[in-house]
């Protein structure tokens, strides 16, 4: 029987990990693996933030790859703050030589889709404190920097549980939910990456469209990848059908096949909501897995090919989940190709590198003031923290739209 893990992670703040990050852990990864050759924090944004952490907080930035932690410590450090952090569980598990490191920065883990009363514990503790935490709302990773998937609740929830506890032991401090935008944007010409990545792919698919022009190419890449998507999972569309809807088609053929496999209905809601749900049964089923017995653990052997494949269905419907026609079309910026053609290259070449190098442009905005909705909060809990997660979301979203203007569009 394989050793029972801890079913939570808490965090263990320490002086030697936060110098570890600020010197050498935040400059390797922006330089090697983000590329990011500076992160741009303008005084009013630095202040903003500033000002929210000198008290109770939740900062909460947008998530489409896994360089955002990253982006949001080099802006904490610089205005003096060292934050706790909510780490998916499964993160933290596949992090295993790292997990006391990231503990020793105030990482603690939180089980995704599930009630998970000892992260929510800890976090009110941590509120409680005059502390603040960083958590990404969207909960996971999508891959285009201009769009953003829906917020979980429980954010807010977190949050409006900190106001209740400081209200009860007599603190005054509003708790604050600070919105926070991220974008990537290239420094060089990166239209021959842009023409190297639509050739890579389309030999990779057999087509000749080389002579197209550029936006023509990459939808002629995508529908190949979804006429291949539908010939696997026997999804049938008419010829005449857009690229949405054969995107739509195959997403919900996955999410119908996983869910019948797992046994389990399908909640309503968002397509992230259903992802959420279908995710947290496999993490449930792996936990199970390793407490088996040795004898167990032969069996399970023999279904583990198929769960496998389910679990792979999985993370393309996530890959995949905020992919749309016509994110570039709206506004053709080498950015916009770029994430468009890092979900193809994934999908058909299995890796997608960053291209060249960028600069991260940082936006904070006003934070929402949950000890302010406290009133409406005691009215309608269900509606009040919806109005607070809508509100996040809308800021959040504001100044990315602001944010994603900024680079040129390309010609063609």
């Amino acid at each position: 029987m394989t050793p029972k893990r801890p079913s939570f992670y808490a965090p263990r703040p320490s002086p030697w990990g936060w110098w570890l990050t600020r010197f050498f852990t935040v400059p390797m990864l922006e330089r090697f693996w983000l590329k990011v050759t500076r992160v741009n924090l303008p005084a009013a944004d630095a202040e903003r933030l500033r000002d929210a952490c000198a008290g109770p907080a939740l900062l909460c930035a947008n998530h489409p790859t896994l360089h955002e932690p990253v982006v949001v410590c080099h802006c904490c450090l610089r205005v003096g703050a060292t934050p706790h952090w909510v780490i998916a569980r499964d993160t933290m598990e596949a992090m295993r030589p790292f997990r006391r490191y990231l503990q020793s920065i105030g990482g603690f883990s939180i089980r995704r889709g599930t009630t998970d009363r000892a992260a929510f514990a800890t976090t009110r503790d941590i509120l409680s404190r005059d502390e603040q935490i960083v958590i990404f709302p969207e909960g996971e990773t999508y891959g285009l920097n201009d769009h953003l998937i829906s917020f979980h609740e429980g954010v807010a929830q977190m949050g409006f549980w900190g106001v209740q506890d400081r209200q009860k032991n007599g603190r005054s401090a509003p708790v604050a939910v600070v919105p926070i935008a991220i974008k990537y944007l290239y420094q060089r010409d990166m239209r021959p990456a842009i023409d190297r990545s639509l050739s890579r792919l389309e030999r990779e698919l057999g087509l000749r469209n080389a002579s197209l022009p550029r936006y023509e190419r990459l939808r002629g890449v995508g529908l190949a990848c979804a006429r291949a998507l539908e010939r696997e999972f026997q999804v049938v569309m008419p010829e005449s059908a857009s690229l949405d809807d054969r995107i739509r088609g195959v997403q919900n053929v996955i999410l119908d096949r996983v869910a019948l496999a797992v046994g389990k209905p399908l909640p309503d809601g968002t397509l992230q909501d259903k992802l959420r749900r279908l995710f947290a049964i496999i993490l449930e089923d792996d936990e199970s897995r390793r407490e088996e017995t040795s004898y167990e653990a032969k069996v399970s052997e023999e279904h583990e090919p198929a769960w496998r494949a389910f679990r792979r269905d999985l993370v393309r419907l996530q890959m995949f989940q905020a992919v749309r026609d016509g994110y570039v079309g709206e506004y053709p910026s080498a950015e916009r190709y770029l994430d468009m053609l890092g979900r193809l290259e994934l999908e058909v070449l299995g890796k997608a590198p960053i291209k060249g190098p960028r600069v991260a442009e940082v936006r904070v905005g006003e934070p929402v003031d949950l000890s302010a909705r406290w009133g409406d909060y005691r009215a309608d809990r269900r509606a009040a923290v919806q109005a607070a997660t809508g509100e996040l979301r809308e800021r959040v979203r504001a100044m990315l739209d602001g944010l994603s203007h900024l680079p040129p569009p390309i010609d063609d």
